[in-house]
This record gives C-alpha cells, sequence and structure tokens, in this order.
C-alpha cells in the first residue's frame, strides 16, 4: 500500500513567510490574470497512486481575456528527468470576461508504469501551469511525498486485465 501526503504551498512554508503576501494583488500593471487561490484534494490516503486529484483554481482577470486560458496540472515523475513527467490533465478554460473565474480540475492518479522503479517512493511535486496566449505565465508547484512501510512493487507494476 503507497500512502501519499500532498502539502499545500503553505503548508511548506508557514513557519517562514508571512502567508498574506500570497494573496492575489495586482501590482504588476501588465499582469492579466491574478490568481486568488488554489485548492489540490485528493481520495482517500490509502490508495496512493488510484486516487483522483481534485483542483479547485478561483482566478481574477482583471480586463477580458481575448485569447484561451491554458491550465495544466503535471506529476513530477524524477526530480532529474523531465522525460518522467506526467501530464495528469490539460484545461482549456478558452476565454474569460473581466471578474473573478472558478473551475474544477479533476485529474487521473499518475500511471506508475511510467515513473522509474527506485523513484516510486520519496518525495516529488505536482505542478500547475497557466498559459495566455501561447505563453506561460505562471507556474505553482506543491510537495508531494510518496512513502510505504512494506510496498510490493511487483504488485504495483503487473499488468491489470479486465474480463470482457
Amino acid at each position: 500500500m503507497i500512502f501519499v501526503r500532498l502539502k499545500t504551498l503553505f503548508d511548506a512554508i508557514e513557519e517562514h513567510v508571512n502567508l498574506s503576501q500570497f494573496k492575489s494583488k495586482r501590482t504588476d500593471h501588465n499582469s492579466r490574470v491574478g490568481i486568488n487561490s488554489v485548492e489540490i484534494r485528493m481520495g482517500p490516503y490509502e490508495c496512493g497512486f488510484c486516487n483522483e486529484y481534485e483542483t479547485t483554481v478561483i482566478f481574477e482577470a482583471y480586463e477580458s481575456l481575448l485569447h484561451d486560458l491554458i491550465w495544466d496540472l503535471v506529476y513530477v515523475g524524477s526530480p532529474t528527468h523531465s522525460t518522467f513527467d506526467q501530464l495528469l490533465m490539460s484545461v482549456n478554460y478558452g476565454t474569460a470576461e473581466r471578474g473573478e473565474h472558478k473551475f474544477l480540475m479533476e485529474a487521473p492518479p499518475p500511471d506508475v508504469k511510467k515513473i522509474r522503479v527506485d523513484e516510486l517512493i520519496g518525495t516529488t511535486q505536482i505542478i500547475l501551469k497557466a498559459k495566455y496566449n501561447g505563453q506561460e505565465f505562471l507556474t505553482l508547484e506543491w510537495p508531494v511525498s510518496v512513502n510505504s512501510p512494506a510496498v510490493n512493487i511487483d504488485e504495483l507494476l503487473a499488468p491489470q486485465f479486465k474480463e470482457s
């Protein structure tokens, strides 16, 4: 059994930084989008890689957005090789009028067969990326701790068959 603990950015740094600085404020007058909040939830920890990632994003459009706003949720499969990163979900939010917007992404869990066996257990990241008009303007990262007292790697990687 694999256990996954997802920590928010705030959990990781709350003792070192004043959290009020992470509230979205329009200090950059060239910015068209501000992030009000992002919350990532998983199902029960007992299942680890079996759970979907439910991500709620609330953002502010400071002006009408005439081009598509794209949101990507990525699981980092290896700290040393980006080829093992998995795009869990991509959402084309489309254009947006001025004001606050909220949406939910329900992303599938990462495919463990695409993660190197020696990197299944340990610390990794979930990354939320946002693009507007084809240019990435935001990257938010959350540390994820994957651990197990006695994981059966062979069972985890065994092919799954469904009867038809």
